[in-house]
């Protein structure tokens, strides 16, 4: 499954918890705040690298080694107290990152911030 098709079944899933006013995520507030990245790395097992960076930064919801997807919750926004649902899809060296957080009137970028942070403390412990 694609990285932004999984994010959005995710979302879905979560929806009460990420703020939002119905039991799914709508399709303009998903554009809204999503966002989606890719790395290579050069890590031995970058599944672990993946999981264990998304311990580091917040709670792991699920992980299937298998299909190589890790999926956490992540905090965001200022001083970290918004929500963004991240995931990570692992492809041998590559990984895809797909974060959403829900945008309010000020725009605060969670998810954006979220997969930029994630990736320099991948990079960092690399």
């Amino acid at each position: 499954m694609e990285t932004k098709a999984l994010l959005k079944t995710i979302a879905d899933e979560y929806a009460p918890s990420l703020g939002e006013l119905d039991v799914h995520v709508s399709e303009r507030s998903f554009e809204k705040g999503s966002y989606f990245a890719k790395v290579t790395v050069r890590e031995e097992d970058p599944f672990k690298a993946a999981r264990d960076t998304a311990i580091d930064m917040g709670t792991v919801l699920s992980e299937d080694r298998e299909h190589g997807i890790v999926v956490a919750m992540l905090g965001g926004g200022i001083a970290g107290k918004t929500p963004v649902i991240f995931v990570a899809v692992v492809v041998e060296s590559e990984i895809s990152f797909g974060a959403y957080s829900k945008e309010g009137l000020i725009k605060q970028r969670a998810a954006k911030r979220a997969v930029e942070s994630f990736i320099a403390l991948l990079n960092r412990d690399a």
